[in-house]
This record gives C-alpha cells, sequence and structure tokens, in this order.
C-alpha cells in the first residue's frame, strides 16, 4: 500500500510529475 500513498501524495504535489512518485 506504500505505493499507493506515494501515487496520491505525488499527484498532488507533482500532478504533472506523477510517474516520479508513483515510482518511488
Amino acid at each position: 500500500v506504500h505505493g499507493a500513498y506515494s501515487e496520491l501524495a505525488g499527484k498532488n504535489l507533482y500532478p504533472d510529475s506523477k510517474s516520479i512518485p508513483c515510482k518511488t
């Protein structure tokens, strides 16, 4: 579930670069 959290936070902080947070 760690990936989901990172994806959510990334989409909010980096909606244009959701690919980075999603991978991390």
